[in-house]
């Protein structure tokens, strides 16, 4: 390829702007037992185990409200923490563009091990 060609592909892929990436990392550290919560946007990473909740997406302000209208913290019981995530996320369906599915699930508590959650809110 002639060296006009290549500039002009070389300059289209950096001048490409990629979508918005979010997502929420966590887990529990095998080293001293922590659960740690970090959010992802893009390339800035924020550390969410001060609050111990994290949420993601265009409902994140109607969720996080939940969260801390509830007072949840890293502490509760486990029962109490699938409702208040479920609630929250029901919450953040009033914002444009959040769907109606909900699919919740943990992992562990034991590397490798996977365990289906149901829940049945009043």
């Amino acid at each position: 390829m002639s060296d006009k060609i290549v500039d002009a592909i070389a300059s289209a892929l950096h001048d490409f702007d990629l979508p918005d990436v979010e997502t929420i990392v966590a887990g529990i550290d095998e080293v001293d037992g922590g659960v740690h919560i970090y959010s992802v946007l893009n390339d800035e990473v924020t550390f969410n185990d001060s609050v111990g909740f994290s949420a993601i997406g265009s409902g994140y302000w109607h969720a996080n409200s939940h969260f801390m209208l509830s007072k949840y913290s890293k502490s509760v019981p486990e029962d109490k923490a699938l409702a208040t995530i479920h609630a929250a996320k029901k919450k953040a369906e009033d914002s444009p563009g959040v769907g109606r599915g909900t699919d919740m699930f943990i992992l562990g508590p034991r590397p490798g091990s996977f365990t289906l959650k149901s829940l049945q809110l009043l």
